[in-house]
């Protein structure tokens, strides 16, 4: 790389951000595992003791895109998708945005969930997938075509970005949350320009909504949930940054506008994999006793149908994740995705 390691960590040392352009060429050193890993581990650390800026945020998800396993996905495709941290989830993970991408897709939406296995949670997106039968270990071709015969796909972060192999033994060894957490939704191999993002505080997920806008979305909500959910919670209000090409908008969500009854933020928990599988199970069954995971549920989809721009508002898209749920829409895209090609 042009600037040397030890300016670059100096800078940092001196509480100085670092370019889009430096922070990029760092990463894409890393990424070809040419970085010495003391001097990785020191980079993330000088990142978190200092904050990252936007530029930072910016220069790893550049490099990372670069890196990664082409895919090709129609316009309109929209991601589901949380950047993790919310303490709720550390013991007791409901996978909403996972299972909300099945019923935005059996709505009309165009879904493209791009995710991987916990990392901090009881229950990762692609730990859920497996549990409920998904194979989540497809190539690009074979994701590609599952959006052409279902309008429905997954994209593991582990067949996308290989070139992150060189990071993961640093990121284990530190033990703690990296910029890595939060990169995950930004570096959809697909190059999604619509998304659902969930982000356990307000500050970070005022500042990746300007990360998104420099990105060039055409609709993105970015999600600070009630009480720290990484989504739209149905205990409270939450916060929402709205990204468009033009702007961005902040608004506060209730969910009593939307049709949804308050719950405590308690009766929102989930479990395992296995434990998930089974609360979706009942869920696309209309077996009864899971009301307030389907509320839940159903919201976060209904905002997929806003950002697909398929619904005006959240309280039409909210009946109409409802009336898939029930009416047996969505099992019937579960069945077909889970036995098809």
């Amino acid at each position: 790389m042009i600037t040397p390691w030890s300016e670059l960590l100096g800078s940092l040392v001196e509480g100085r951000d670092l370019s889009r352009e430096v922070t990029a060429r760092a990463m894409t050193e890393v990424l070809n595992g040419d970085a010495d890993p003391v001097a990785l581990g020191a980079l993330l650390m000088g990142l978190r003791v200092k904050g990252e800026s936007d530029d930072e945020i910016l220069g790893f998800a550049d490099a990372m895109l670069a890196a990664a396993e082409p895919l090709t996905v129609p316009q309109g495709t929209v991601d589901i998708v949380g950047t993790g941290g919310s303490a709720h989830r550390r013991s007791f993970a409901l996978n909403v945005s996972s299972m909300a991408s099945f019923v935005a897709a059996s709505a009309g939406v165009t879904i493209c969930k791009h995710g991987n296995v916990a990392a901090s949670s009881t229950s990762g997106s692609f730990d859920f997938l497996a549990a409920i039968g998904v194979d989540i270990d497809k190539t690009p071709a074979q994701v590609e075509q599952q959006l052409a015969n279902h309008g429905l796909a997954f994209a593991w972060a582990k067949t996308f970005h290989p070139a992150m192999r060189h990071a993961g033994p640093v990121r284990t060894s530190l033990g703690i949350s990296t910029v890595f957490n939060i990169l995950g939704p930004l570096v959809h191999p697909g190059g999604v320009k619509r998304i659902v993002m969930g982000v356990a505080t307000e500050t970070r997920a005022e500042q990746l909504a300007r990360v998104l806008f420099e990105r060039g979305m055409i609709r993105a909500w970015v999600i600070a949930g009630f009480d720290g959910l990484d989504e739209l919670s149905t205990a409270g209000p939450n916060r929402v940054f709205e990204v468009t090409r033009h702007d961005i908008r902040e608004m506060t969500i209730h969910p009593e506008a939307a049709g949804i009854d308050l719950v405590a933020t308690a009766s929102l928990a989930g479990g395992t994999a296995a434990d998930n599988a089974r609360i979706f199970t009942a869920m696309i069954k209309s077996a009864g006793g899971v009301d307030a995971a389907e509320d839940i549920v159903a919201l976060n989809a209904a905002a997929a149908l806003v950002v697909a721009e398929i619904e005006p508002d959240l309280g039409t898209a909210v009946a109409s994740a409802r009336r898939a749920l029930r009416s047996g829409q969505v099992k019937a895209l579960y069945d077909e995705f889970i036995t098809g090609d």
